[in-house]
């Protein structure tokens, strides 16, 4: 995932542009979650990459509920702190 990108995920049409984004959301999701806890994603990219992944995830309906369960407690409470 490329994360200077300067367009945003702020609706379905935008999603579609980008399918292996778009088919893999929990992927996505994961990918930004273990950056975000490595903290090698911070400040105002983090925020920006999340507001994006969470378009993403409404844009195409996922349930992030089945991906956080798989998640270690240290990722949930990244997921509560960026996500919630």
């Amino acid at each position: 995932m490329h994360l200077h990108q300067t367009h945003s995920y702020t609706d379905a049409n935008n999603c579609r542009q980008n399918p292996a984004a778009v088919g893999q959301p929990g992927k996505v999701f994961v990918s930004v979650v273990q950056a975000l806890e490595a903290e090698t994603l911070q400040g105002k990219t983090a925020n920006h990459v999340v507001q994006n992944v969470k378009a993403l995830v409404q844009a195409t309906n996922f349930n992030l509920a089945q991906v956080a369960a798989s998640l270690t407690p240290e990722q949930q409470r990244t997921v509560q702190v960026y996500f919630g």
